[in-house]
């Protein structure tokens, strides 16, 4: 007669790389843009921001401007960089650079900038002032 062996294994739920269950993005910069309201402000100028990622090394989700979506170059295997018509941001291991150029339209301009690190996302917000 045999023996059939059962082996139980079960989950800490303590464990912060389950499904869901990661730790949040920390984030730093050495040149923090003025926040209000939990949106970045970026002056009308343009101007570049660099911020750190302590935690994990993220790449691109996507991003929104003024209402129009934006995705990184996929095609070319490519997810840390991301180009929208007047905003660039770009990802070297847990550095996001994201560069604005002027803003001559008359009219404020927003971006939503999506980044994730596998099960574990971020959003940063910015408005530009307008000219």
């Amino acid at each position: 007669m045999g023996i059939a062996a059962l082996t139980l294994t079960s989950c800490n739920t303590n464990e912060t790389n389950e499904l869901g269950k990661w730790e949040p993005m920390v984030w730093e910069t050495g040149n923090p843009p003025k926040k209000i309201a939990g949106t970045n402000s970026v002056p009308s100028a343009g101007g570049e921001f660099i911020f750190y990622c302590v935690n994990y090394e993220p790449w691109f989700e996507g991003a929104v401007a003024n209402g129009k979506y934006y995705y990184p170059p996929r095609e070319k295997n490519d997810f840390n960089t991301l180009t929208t018509e007047w905003a660039k941001a770009e990802i070297n291991g847990n550095r996001l650079k994201v560069t604005f150029e002027p803003n001559e339209t008359g009219v404020e301009r927003q971006l939503k900038l999506e980044v994730t690190g596998g099960d574990i996302f971020h959003a940063f917000y910015f408005e530009q002032s307008a000219n």
